[in-house]
């Protein structure tokens, strides 16, 4: 599960079953599967500042693209609302989050780890994944997720002709936008931070006209009044893994051997 609620009042499930990869928390049931598996993660479009010295810079490596994952791919948009309810049945509400954070449930039917099965970097699909995940250690760093990596479909990243604002001759910055069903959503992690921008229908130059910075788009000049601006980009999640469980209680992984070159892994925390 990819997670974007990094503050999440949710309980953990029970014990999953024998053959579950599970890396998090998931909200679905689980299913008994032959050797199912189930990934968590949290994606989110800000970060809270850090203190320095524990994490200076974000990493910009992508989620791999592993043999095994299954269909039932579950996507939740989430928000936080506080509300107070007076004696009188009243409510008052507000809302912390202007975007959504995103959470993405993965479940595996089969992570291999036959030596007969290795890909190009000489890595069998369950040593890949947790490979991977060792390499964040665990929760500590984040890492891009490109939703057509897992969906197949070139509509969940790939975003045309997406309107940015309007110049009024004086505003040089405007940030990336995806209109997702008449909602406006922020993009921040933009494919290598790079986009084909036009004013008026002519594309301009990135890094001579323009430069990206967290999906900020900021002009060198600023577009005329009523310039219609507009983007095409490819649109990335900025996740870490979420929580999972170890015997010790601590943030970690349990495997297990369930059948010939075929590991389990319970939970990650």
């Amino acid at each position: 599960m990819f997670y974007a609620d990094t503050l999440s009042s949710k309980k953990y499930p029970p014990a999953a079953p024998r053959g579950c990869f599970f890396i998090g928390k998931c909200q679905e049931p689980y299913r008994q599967l032959p050797g199912p598996r189930r990934a968590c993660l949290l994606a989110w479009h800000t970060l809270s500042t850090e203190p320095v010295g524990v994490r200076k810079f974000m990493s910009n490596v992508l989620f791999p693209k592993i043999k095994g994952l299954a269909w039932d791919v579950v996507i939740d948009p989430t928000f936080s609302t506080e509300i107070q309810e007076s004696l009188g049945g009243r409510e008052v509400r507000i809302q912390n989050f202007q975007n959504p954070l995103w959470e993405f449930t993965l479940h595996y039917e089969y992570l291999l780890n036959d030596p007969r099965f290795r890909d190009e970097s000489e890595q069998t699909p369950l040593e890949t994944l947790v490979g991977f995940f060792l390499a964040r250690g665990g929760q500590f760093d984040d890492f891009l997720l490109n939703l057509t990596d897992l969906t197949g479909r070139l509509e969940d990243s790939v975003y045309s002709g997406q309107p940015i604002g309007a110049g009024d001759g004086n505003t040089k910055s405007f940030q990336l936008v995806r209109n997702f069903g008449g909602f406006p959503e922020a993009v921040q992690n933009p494919m290598n931070q790079s986009a084909t921008v036009y004013v008026n229908g002519v594309a301009k130059v990135q890094g001579t006209d323009f430069t990206i910075a967290n999906g900020l788009v900021t002009f060198t000049s600023a577009p005329a009044v009523g310039a219609a601006i507009t983007a095409d980009f490819v649109m990335l999640y900025r996740v870490r893994f979420h929580t999972g469980t170890s015997r010790s209680g601590k943030e970690g992984i349990e495997l297990t051997n369930f059948y010939y070159n075929c590991m389990s892994a319970r939970k990650y925390r």
